[in-house]
């Protein structure tokens, strides 16, 4: 790696959760208040649902979707004047589970250094429930191999949970109660969403690196829900607009590990803003770091074919 520290370029709540790794670096901003404390009776209240968010569970569209990654900023001393790349995101319906693909490849272009290619491929299943996944993540610096990560986690009955590696060999975490899986996390934020709420805090662990869980912090911007949708979609044939006509708001994700460098700081590691739908779509992404921002656009959008399944086998 030419730098650091892990260049999130962010898709997910991924599922946006949607998170994919690139070259390691930390985002600033500063603002002292910025972390809050997780509510953990919200949360308890949330997670003891039979089915937590069912109704959101059902909305959901199994589809998969194309962006194109470029600089909308580039910030003084910035030693990166240019990037370009494509992120791929598929989410998949298996009945009793959400299967998500996440791939992508990254072109840095320096301002004193050779330009480096990064290409990364991150495959998760977790359970509807959210309480068991399994996940496999590679990256590549310029072809050649530099991270593996690959594990499962579930969680206990006491809704604490445990984090197991198979690659790194010894590797593990414990999450404290009430975490989130990423698929679980974009279907509580949109039960939020609609629920009129502005904020949702809550810990997410997702296995796309070997960091550890992270807190996060969406900030939900209600007014937003009436903004019409964007042309550039409606002629676009690649895009199948009939996804994104439902209810959809502009969100503010702030990210804070919980372990590790910089888990001790009340400023987060980085911030994104997206466009998310209650159909679990995401139509716009700008990922913003401490020296410059990357927009992730929607360039192709279409629906996966609905699972067949029994209702009892669907939950």
């Amino acid at each position: 790696m030419i730098l650091n520290k892990k260049l999130k370029i962010v898709i997910s709540l991924l599922a946006i959760a949607v998170l994919a790794g690139g070259i390691v670096w930390a985002y600033q901003h500063h603002y002292a208040d910025a972390r809050m404390v997780v509510s953990e009776k919200s949360i308890e209240k949330q997670g003891s649902k039979e089915m937590p968010y069912e109704r959101v569970v059902r909305g959901i569209v199994p589809h998969k979707a194309l962006y194109q990654m470029e600089i909308v900023k580039i910030h003084a001393g910035s030693p990166i004047n240019d990037l370009t790349g494509e992120m791929f995101f598929k989410w998949e319906d298996n009945c009793e589970a959400w299967s998500t693909d996440h791939r992508f490849t990254i072109d840095y272009f320096y301002t004193d250094r050779p330009s480096v290619s990064v290409t990364s491929h991150f495959v998760a299943w977790e359970d509807k429930r959210g309480d068991r996944i399994q996940f496999v993540s590679e990256g590549y610096t310029d072809g050649i191999l530099d991270e593996k990560t690959r594990g499962q986690s579930h969680r206990l009955n006491d809704r604490t949970g445990v984090v197991d590696y198979q690659e790194p060999q010894g590797l593990n975490f414990d999450l404290g109660k009430n975490f989130f899986f990423p698929a679980q996390h974009t279907v509580a934020t949109i039960h939020n969403a609609l629920q009129g709420k502005s904020f949702f805090n809550a810990v997410m662990f997702d296995g796309t690196d070997q960091e550890g869980p992270s807190e996060v912090n969406v900030f939900i911007d209600q007014k937003s829900e009436t903004k019409k949708l964007d042309a550039d979609f409606a002629n676009n044939p690649a895009v199948d607009a009939s996804l994104l006509n439902g209810k959809s708001w502009d969100m503010r994700l702030a990210f804070f590990p919980e372990q590790g460098e910089g888990s001790d700081l009340s400023t987060p590691s980085y911030e994104m803003k997206v466009r998310l739908h209650e159909n679990g779509v995401v139509s716009d992404i700008v990922v913003e770091y401490d020296n410059f921002s990357v927009r992730q656009k929607l360039v192709a959008l279409s629906a996966l074919p609905v699972a067949k399944c029994n209702n009892n086998e669907a939950l």
